[in-house]
């Protein structure tokens, strides 16, 4: 096995359990935790990989890190606000390229009736202006079975809206074991029942497919929405930006969307700037603007 050190946004929860006089027996006492959350995470194996509580400290080992930032975000909160535990940034992993999911965590909800579900991890795009790959790493996927169960969980605590989530979701599933499309995805958790809105963000131009298009409109709890980043209305400036589609590319998939959903509402995320970026450029993006009809935009 290899031991290796996450980067700054990837955390390991250290609860100092012995700086209160604790004992292992106390943890479920904890506040804010389910019960028995700790006593689970004693047992929680993935693969060869043991989460175990320290003998010394009483410190619950758990790898957050940037495949789970919502569990990251739940440590922070109780690190910060029990003014308890420290963060570091450790992992243990067998092999040098294998990556380890830990699912079933406790989460925290800031609403009762809608929840994120991160459906992948990464991106594999590189646009020249963005550091998502390199802090993030390569695109890696959720099995649609955790995502699904994950979904139903919700579901049953009472949630009527997903949001999934990824850097680009119209790559969902390439790189599992056995390749799903993000629109079958979509179609799978149209029929979780109890979810009567479902959401996405962020799909990529170059990647956006007649499939997805299609399931949108056929699925009738998949909200008429879609969040469809131009960045520039200018053909040199998206090559410039490492965007692999053109400005006619990008308006054909505006085209097809509304044909197919004509109450769709599109959101988009626009560079004004870009290094190098004429007038000409810039009354290109304008053009795109009036054209496409957006609802809101991001500049």
């Amino acid at each position: 096995s290899c031991h290796l050190a996450l980067m700054l946004n990837a955390c390991l929860l250290q609860w100092q359990w012995g700086l209160r006089g604790g004992k292992p027996g106390e943890q479920d006492e904890y506040p804010g935790f389910p019960e028995g959350a700790f006593t689970k995470f004693q047992s929680k194996k993935i693969g060869e990989q043991l989460i175990t509580i320290d003998k010394y400290n009483y410190a619950l080992l758990i790898a957050w890190g940037i495949d789970g930032k919502k569990n990251m975000r739940d440590g922070m909160h109780y690190s910060v606000n029990q003014k308890v535990g420290i963060i570091n940034a450790t992992l243990q992993k067998h092999g040098p390229k294998e990556r380890v999911y830990l699912e079933d965590l406790p989460i925290i909800r800031h609403f009762p009736y809608k929840a994120s579900v991160n459906i992948m991890f990464g991106c594999n795009n590189f646009c020249s202006y963005c550091i998502v790959p390199y802090v993030r790493g390569r695109e890696r996927s959720r099995t649609p079975e955790d995502l699904l169960a994950e979904v139903r969980k919700l579901a049953a605590d009472g949630v009527k809206e997903v949001m999934l989530l990824g850097q680009n979701v119209n790559s969902y599933g390439k790189n599992l074991d056995n390749p799903i499309s993000f629109a079958e995805l979509l179609r799978m958790v149209n029929e979780v029942e109890g979810i009567e809105r479902i959401r996405f963000m962020t799909s990529h131009p170059k990647d956006l497919s007649d499939e997805l298009i299609k399931a949108m409109a056929e699925c009738e709890h998949v909200c008429k929405y879609l969040h469809l980043p131009v960045q520039s209305g200018s053909d040199e400036i998206l090559r410039r930006m490492n965007r692999h589609y053109t400005k006619e590319s990008y308006m054909e998939i505006v085209r097809k969307a509304r044909e197919a959903m004509p109450d769709i509402t599109l959101s988009t995320d626009i560079i004004v700037g870009f290094p190098g970026e004429t007038e000409e450029d810039f009354q290109k993006t304008l053009d795109v603007i009036r054209e496409a009809r957006y609802g809101s935009a991001f500049t």
